[in-house]
């Protein structure tokens, strides 16, 4: 029996890396959904190397709608010009995370009228994404039911963090990413199984991002997204794709 899964490349445009990593695992790998974040300094690298890519039905793109921050650098700022301020931190940058969201009760109205600017941008800049999904998964926040799936259906994106997906059996903690996902396409028969990684190539930019201590404290992002890149160009997963016993899918198949 064939296992589909939906390996889904997130944070992409945050830096170059991510852009030129994304490209590879599609390319090379079993990647073939690409969440591109508007925000990001290098939207024309991805309308480059990514959009081509997606006219050719090799990956999809998403939008990665942003409303929260994880980093103390950079900081991520909203695009839209009339940004509700409950959304914001002290220096003007987005909340930390989701919990914050919470604690405020930010409307649904605040989200969506910055969601809408961020897909304004991506179209700007000549990409045109097929699904959405939320960074850092603020959908739980009360406050924000229904909110970025309405917008979703609207636009007639995808709502790809609502699609319903296989979850695997509790299984023991694996040494990293590639082995996680070997485990995972293992333990499922049937279904459609997401997997999600944060691509990047090692370099000087990515030296520079700091993840806020309140959240994961001496985080090296060049070692950790490294390593969630082979996930998707792993020799064992891209077999398993090959010889047919997975089957990688695009999001905006699975509506």
């Amino acid at each position: 029996m064939t296992t589909s899964a939906v390996f889904r490349a997130d944070d992409i445009a945050i830096s170059r890396s991510t852009v030129l990593a994304a490209r590879l695992c599609v390319e090379r790998g079993v990647c073939r959904n690409v969440s591109v974040q508007a925000v990001g300094a290098h939207l024309d690298l991805v309308r480059e190397l990514l959009v081509p890519l997606a006219q050719a039905g090799r990956c999809a793109i998403g939008i990665h709608v942003t409303v929260c921050c994880e980093w103390d650098a950079p900081r991520f700022r909203p695009v839209g010009r009339r940004c509700d301020p409950i959304l914001l931190d002290e220096d003007g940058a987005f909340l930390a995370h989701a919990g914050v969201m919470h604690e405020r009760r930010v409307p649904g109205e605040a989200v969506v009228a910055e969601a809408e600017a961020q897909l304004d941008r991506l179209v700007a800049h000549g990409i045109r994404p097929t699904y959405a999904d939320e960074h850092m998964c603020f959908g739980w926040v009360p406050s924000q039911a229904g909110s970025i799936a309405g917008w979703a259906r609207r636009h007639g994106l995808v709502d790809a963090d609502r699609l319903r997906f296989t979850n695997p059996p509790a299984l023991p903690r694996q040494a990293g990413p590639v082995e996680d996902a070997l485990a995972r396409l293992a333990a499922v028969r049937g279904g459609v199984l997401r997997l999600i990684g944060h691509p990047v190539l090692p370099d000087n930019e990515n030296g520079r991002f700091r993840m806020q201590a309140g959240i994961h404290a001496g985080y090296d992002l060049n070692r950790d997204r490294d390593a969630q890149r082979r996930m998707f160009t792993d020799p064992r997963i891209v077999a398993l794709v090959r010889s047919g016993a997975v089957e990688s899918r695009r999001l905006d198949q699975l509506a």
